[in-house]
């Protein structure tokens, strides 16, 4: 009897049955155990979930189960008999294979399974049974461009690279110029507070120099004198405009 992973099986009424699922009543395949009271129950994974989507009942003994109930099984021994089970490829005929190596068999060596071109991966569609592939390489207009193409890839593959890396410096010197931004405009708060702080400075220099003038108009002693309250009052204009002078050169 054929099945759809691509063999059959090899005297198949002389197999234990105690290796055979009671629901396809083939060998297990990924053999998984329920948890029911009388005992543990074996089935095929795929068997038994299918099963409990219409039956949430263990085929055997009828109890509650759930999908989430199942276990894998982990017996090497069972595992073992089962991957020793003989099979006919269906494919290539070929018989005797272990069942434990048959996808070895179908991926690397059986001469039905389809395979694609060695040059798919540079954009060749054909596909075929493995033993056509060299008649196919024969007439292949892909495989002869294969050191060109191989070569493109590469380059192509190289530059993409580059991109990465100066995309990856653009963004380093994106952050970086963020934070210059961040630096300039606390300067330019600095600065904008400095000229405010020199404006005031210079409207209080303009007040007291209002105020000397008037001294000097008013008072008639001369102000070279020390002890005199108006050559004080100079004295503090001029050290006041020294200071806006130097003010004046920091901001500048």
């Amino acid at each position: 009897m054929e099945d759809n992973t691509g063999y059959e099986y090899m005297n198949e009424e002389s197999i234990n049955e105690r290796l055979k699922c009671s629901i396809c009543t083939k060998p297990f395949i990924d053999p998984v155990s329920t948890k029911c009271n009388i005992r543990n129950h074996i089935f095929c994974h795929h068997c038994i979930e299918e099963w409990i989507k219409h039956h949430p009942s263990c085929p055997m003994c009828r109890q509650n189960l759930r999908i989430e109930n199942l276990t894998p099984i982990a017996d090497s021994v069972l595992i073992d008999m089962l991957d020793e089970i003989l099979v006919k490829c269906l494919g290539c005929k070929q018989t005797g294979l272990v069942r434990g190596s048959f996808n070895d068999h179908k991926n690397k060596m059986c001469s039905k399974t389809n395979i694609k071109c060695l040059s798919s991966d540079i954009k060749c569609p054909w596909t075929g049974s493995r033993d056509e592939l060299d008649k196919h390489l024969k007439t292949c207009i892909f495989n002869p461009l294969r050191p060109l193409i191989t070569e493109l890839i590469n380059n192509n593959q190289q530059l993409k690279n580059q991109v990465n890396q100066q995309q990856t410096q653009i963004g380093g010197l994106i952050n970086d110029n963020q934070q210059l931004k961040g630096q300039v405009n606390q300067q330019q708060t600095q600065i904008r507070q400095l000229q405010d702080e020199n404006q005031q400075l210079k409207n209080q220099t303009g007040q007291l120099e209002k105020r000397l003038q008037f001294l000097e108009f008013t008072c008639p002693k001369p102000l070279s004198c020390f002890d005199h309250s108006c050559a004080m009052s100079s004295w503090i204009n001029s050290s006041t405009q020294n200071f806006c002078f130097e003010r004046n050169e920091i901001i500048d």
